[in-house]
């Protein structure tokens, strides 16, 4: 939790001093410190989330028709437009483009684009 809240380290009360110095130090140079039992508890923690999760990311996690919906976003088209030309109703656009910004933990359009170049999506002419 106290790395969820932004800590850059972490180490047990029962530390040796020698350690308590060696960790603030390394935070103090802009570094992280975890103590290693808390490391260990860290990445196992990380990879029964990974297990849980599968390995794809959240792009991955997109229907067929969320990614195609996040290409006529990114293109610059309005929900409308997406609409007429995917033979579908605005609702449904609004509602896969909501869905994919919650999976993909997005808020805006504008980020919608910004991730849509970060993954290659986009194609200038």
């Amino acid at each position: 939790r106290a790395i969820q809240a932004g800590a850059s380290g972490y180490i047990l009360k029962s530390a040796p001093h020698e350690e308590l110095l060696a960790a603030i130090q390394s935070v103090a140079e802009g570094s992280a410190y975890l103590y290693p039992n808390a490391t260990k508890r860290l990445m196992s923690e990380y990879l029964d989330k990974i297990k849980q999760e599968g390995i794809a990311g959240p792009y991955e996690s997109l229907s067929e028709r969320e990614k195609e919906i996040l290409s006529w976003v990114a293109k610059g088209y309005a929900n409308k437009e997406i609409a007429e030309h995917l033979v579908i109703s605005v609702k449904t656009v609004e509602s896969h483009k909501s869905n994919l910004m919650e999976k993909l933990n997005l808020k805006t359009r504008p980020e919608l684009v910004k991730f849509a170049l970060k993954k290659g999506l986009l194609h200038y002419e």
